[in-house]
């Protein structure tokens, strides 16, 4: 522990944040992934099956973690060249458990008191199974998915501890089911589906005592209104300004100078800006080396730094770069 302070105060006794980095998202950018098997990436019209009434409810969930932009539902079988069948189950696996304990507490005065507390705790199964056919009915994959979901509540009446477990529980129901269609859903999709995804750029404004930062302020606030117009063209007065800015810093950076106007977090920041700028117009490849750079660089000025990273290589592992 004291090794782990002194390395953390022997940083901040360097100066390595010598610039005070505030983030501000920009719109966040939807992006198609290829599936790991591209068979039947052209097959478009998908029709959803709950097998029985019951499942309808969570139709709408189900549609909703489909990439809609790229995939139309239909609502006739005959018409659709795939589609998904799923069924769920919840069924109560622990019945409700009451229990009472009491606890003697003393005042400030010295007498006491006794808290009697009733605690109520039940068990529930969620699980999925979802399908995914060819419009002819051949089966491509079935996939499960389970959840065990402890609710409990307590009160100081048995009955108050009882309505806290069952409202525990009915505001978890929805969303425990949900979570588990994902989980069978998300293999099935990883493997034969186009999934939409989604990266969020970042600005910073840099803030300094010793350094101005106006022009890299003023290309920030730029470059946001370019990224949340989401027409993306590089001929804009917003693009051009920002990456004239940021080409400009990138000349004055020197990594030798710990003073230096443009040092390594700095340019950093501006090779995310090239990054995320190339991505959002498909230059993937630019944008993979530009992020590289960045955390080549300084690795440290955002998280958004590792998620594109991460990003574009999954679509180089699925021979989209």
């Amino acid at each position: 522990m004291k090794k782990t302070l002194f390395c953390f105060l022997s940083l901040i006794s360097l100066g390595t944040f010598a610039q005070n980095l505030q983030p501000s998202a920009a719109a966040a950018f939807g992006y198609d992934l290829n599936p790991t098997d591209m068979t039947y990436v052209n097959l478009k019209k998908i029709f959803l099956k709950p097998i029985s009434e019951k499942d309808f409810v969570y139709r709408s969930a189900l549609e909703s973690k489909l990439n809609t932009s790229y995939y139309s539902i239909v609502e006739d079988q005959a018409q659709s060249e795939l589609h998904i069948s799923f069924k769920t189950v919840q069924v109560v696996t622990s019945a409700m458990k009451n229990t009472v304990s009491s606890e003697t507490k003393t005042k400030k005065d010295g007498s006491t008191y006794v808290v009697t507390t009733y605690k109520s705790e039940m068990t529930e199964r969620y699980f999925a199974e979802i399908s995914l056919y060819l419009g002819d009915g051949t089966k491509l994959m079935t996939k499960t998915a389970e959840k065990l979901q402890t609710y409990s509540g307590a009160g100081s009446t048995r009955d108050a501890g009882i309505n806290e477990c069952n409202n525990a529980r009915n505001n978890g129901q929805t969303n425990n089911m949900n979570t588990t269609i994902s989980e069978a859903l998300f293999v099935i999709q990883n493997q034969f589906l186009v999934q939409r995804k989604t990266v969020t750029p970042y600005v910073f404004n840099i803030k300094s005592r010793k350094q101005d930062y106006t022009d890299f302020n003023d290309a920030a606030t730029s470059l946001k209104t370019w990224f949340d117009g989401g027409s993306f063209d590089v001929s804009s007065a917003d693009y051009t300004k920002a990456m004239t800015v940021i080409e400009e810093g990138l000349k004055e950076h020197n990594p030798e100078d710990r003073k230096a106007r443009v040092d390594n977090e700095i340019a950093a920041v501006c090779y995310y800006y090239k990054a995320y700028s190339a991505f959002v117009t498909k230059d993937y490849k630019k944008a993979q080396e530009f992020i590289l750079k960045s955390e080549e660089l300084d690795r440290r000025i955002h998280f958004t730094q590792e998620a594109l990273k991460d990003a574009l290589k999954l679509m180089q592992d699925r021979k989209m770069i």
